[in-house]
């Protein structure tokens, strides 16, 4: 004979216990995003949607980088497989709607990502100064050259001079540098260049993400910063 309280069917127990487990799997989910100001979504191709606030962003090439960022993350980044997702952070004097970038203190190459309203900076625009370093150590600025002719012939020797075929890359420079470019009108963000110069003198300026490698008449050496 079976005593006691009759069971309560399966039904009725999948039906008390869903709305707990829903709140659990809740909780879990804002938890996992706390901390952010905004959850992005990564179409597997690297652009990324705010949805709640209705904004793409796309990422710039290589040879644009943030200058600094802000310790706290700014923002995830949720996408198809984990090597869409990442960590988010805010750049000092630029607006987070328009500008994001990756951890610069951790990742080699960080991405720099751009709303799709707001145009990619072009070098020219980067006439501020030059911060010099040793590409092996970009994390040491060596040098800073601030003479504006100085600036505006390197940048027109990269602009407007003739592309060498790459064979003629020094793969063993004498020197190498990173010249990283500051703007008064895009603070908190640099172009980044790379300065070699060969056995016999010769400099160049190079661009590895076009790829582009022209001549450079200004000598580093010769220069009084």
């Amino acid at each position: 004979m079976i005593s006691g309280k009759p069971q309560q069917p399966r039904t009725t127990r999948g039906i008390l216990f869903a709305p707990l487990i829903f709140m659990i799997l809740t909780v879990l989910t804002l938890a996992s995003c706390a901390g952010y100001s905004v959850i992005l979504k990564n179409d597997g191709e690297d652009n990324l949607t705010d949805e709640e606030n209705g904004i793409d962003y796309v990422y710039c090439l290589g040879y644009l980088r943030a200058a600094d960022i802000y310790a706290k993350p700014y923002a995830k980044v949720t996408g198809p497989n984990k090597k869409q997702k990442m960590k988010l952070y805010e750049i000092p004097g630029l607006d987070p709607k328009k500008w994001l970038s990756e951890d610069i203190n951790s990742v080699a190459v960080p991405f720099l990502f751009r709303a799709t309203d707001e145009k990619e900076p072009a070098l020219g625009e980067f006439a501020s100064k030059i911060h010099v370093a040793f590409t092996d150590e970009l994390s040491v600025v060596i040098d800073t050259i601030k003479d504006e002719a100085v600036i505006a012939a390197i940048i027109n020797d990269f602009l407007n001079g003739r592309p060498m075929p790459m064979e003629h890359f020094p793969a063993f420079a004498a020197e190498n540098f990173t010249f990283f470019f500051e703007s008064e009108k895009y603070p908190g963000i640099y172009y980044v260049l790379e300065y070699f110069m060969d056995g016999d003198g010769n400099c160049y300026l190079f661009d590895r993400w076009s790829p582009r490698l022209t001549p450079c008449g200004v000598n580093l050496f010769e220069l009084e910063i």
